[in-house]
């Protein structure tokens, strides 16, 4: 059995992001997941465009 040598391996792009853990409401976070499962948006993406919104509104 051959195998294939060829395969170029992937390079790693640098990391942007970075994982955090939040504390919130019970409630609301569950509130939140059900209104993005609704309407099929990204959590993350989601909880970053508030973030950057907040931050610009405060410089």
């Amino acid at each position: 059995m051959k195998t294939n040598l060829s395969r170029k391996s992937r390079k790693t792009r640098e990391q942007t992001k970075e994982r955090v853990c939040l504390t919130i409401d019970e409630k609301l976070y569950e509130q939140f997941r059900q209104t993005t499962k609704k309407y099929m948006q990204p959590r993350s993406a989601l909880v970053e465009r508030y973030i950057k919104t907040y931050v610009q509104s405060k410089i």
